[in-house]
């Protein structure tokens, strides 16, 4: 027992000798570089100076148009400086050093660095860098930086509480004008000019140009600049789903024209029960399907209809009159049947059943059509 107690003594011992022997070690010098520092150079070095900011703010863009700056970068020390290109956060292009090599500017010397960018479809805050390596060693990377926003070309939405880039006249009765406008602006451009605006079918539609007023400009969040088209679909004799389009044409360099869907229904004293002929039919059997078709204030309508190429159509009257207390007719019902016959070749029938009619305030009147037929 005692050999091992004297045995633990003597480790303890030689543990602390070991310890105090390495407290009083001289320091140890080093003769090499030490792994990652900078190197040391001798001599007169190269300076980078960049007097204007690093940051461009370029402010609202429009899509689709591509943007440059320019800074002035100057080697004001007494040393070579040497420049290479390095990160990007995009695929921005600096000009006057070619990627992969690099440019020597002597004491005294600048060159350009001139960052170009493209908006493409981007919409809201932008910002991207680019970096340039410099020899340096107090300025090893400066990174130049472009910030603002990107916008589309020309902006469009309703002045009627509605949003969207469309106009939509719904259940719009044949016997009055009806009238929808819309704002149209350019967050980059407020000077931008509206040269013409046209409807397709301008026998049915009137549009007007007018600059937004204040109130309006306030409500959109426009500083300056606008535009109001007023756009009137007239009275007239044509019923049922139309679709039309508006094509504004503009100073803007981004968007020379700009085109927004225009769409509607319009009623009139005809109208159909169900709105459309809807049918899938075995082509084997064929089909038949009946349309209710009501005529106000005319006691007797004369109908010429057109259909698309398969099918067999009919107009009959039915003896539901609604007369007056004076004998006029107020109201009459007329039924349209609509056959596909046994022995159709299967596919879709899309498109409108037309009747013509001698309604003075009913010409045309149209029933949309949506007819599958399987198994030809």
């Amino acid at each position: 027992m005692t050999r091992w107690v004297l045995l633990g003594g003597a480790v303890v011992i030689l543990s602390l000798a070991a310890t105090l022997a390495v407290q009083w070690l001289p320091a140890a010098t080093t003769t090499g570089p030490i792994p990652g520092a900078p190197k040391s150079e001798s001599g007169p070095r190269g300076v980078a100076t960049v007097e204007e900011g690093l940051v461009h703010e370029f402010g609202t863009m429009a899509q689709e148009t591509v943007g440059a700056h320019t800074w002035t970068l100057k080697n004001t020390g007494q040393g070579d400086l040497k420049l290479t290109v390095g990160n990007a956060s995009c695929s921005c292009t600096i000009a006057n050093i070619e990627k992969d090599k690099s440019k020597v500017l002597a004491p005294g010397d600048e060159t350009e660095i001139r960052l170009g960018w493209s908006t493409k479809d981007r919409n809201g805050k932008f910002h991207q860098y680019a970096q340039i390596i410099t020899s340096d060693p107090e300025k090893p990377i400066i990174q130049f930086e472009i910030d603002g926003e990107i916008r589309p070309a020309i902006l469009v939405t309703t002045l009627d509480g509605l949003s969207g880039e469309a106009l939509y006249f719904a259940n719009a009765s044949n016997n009055e004008a009806h009238t929808l406008s819309l704002a149209v602006f350019s967050v980059d451009r407020p000077e931008m000019i509206i040269e013409e605006a046209t409807v397709v079918r301008k026998d049915r539609f009137d549009v007007e140009i007018k600059p937004l007023d204040d109130e309006q400009r306030e409500k959109l969040h426009v500083h300056a600049g606008g535009h109001q088209l007023v756009v009137t679909l007239k009275p007239g004799a044509v019923l049922g789903d139309f679709k039309d389009e508006l094509t504004i044409k503009t100073d803007h360099p981004a968007m020379k024209v700009k085109k927004v869907p225009v769409g509607g229904k319009v009623t009139g004293p005809i109208s159909f029960m169900p709105a459309n002929c809807k049918m899938t039919v075995d082509s084997k059997q064929g089909a038949t399907k009946e349309v209710r078709i009501t005529v106000r204030n005319q006691a007797e309508t004369e109908w010429t209809i057109t259909a698309p190429k398969g099918l067999e159509t009919e107009v009959r009257a039915t003896e539901q009159i609604n007369k007056a207390a004076d004998g006029s007719v107020r109201m009459r019902t007329y039924v349209l049947t609509v056959t596909v016959p046994a022995g159709a070749k299967s596919g879709l029938i899309r498109g409108d059943i037309v009747l013509q009619t001698n309604h003075p305030l009913a010409r045309e009147v149209r029933l949309p059509l949506d007819i599958t037929i399987i198994g030809g």
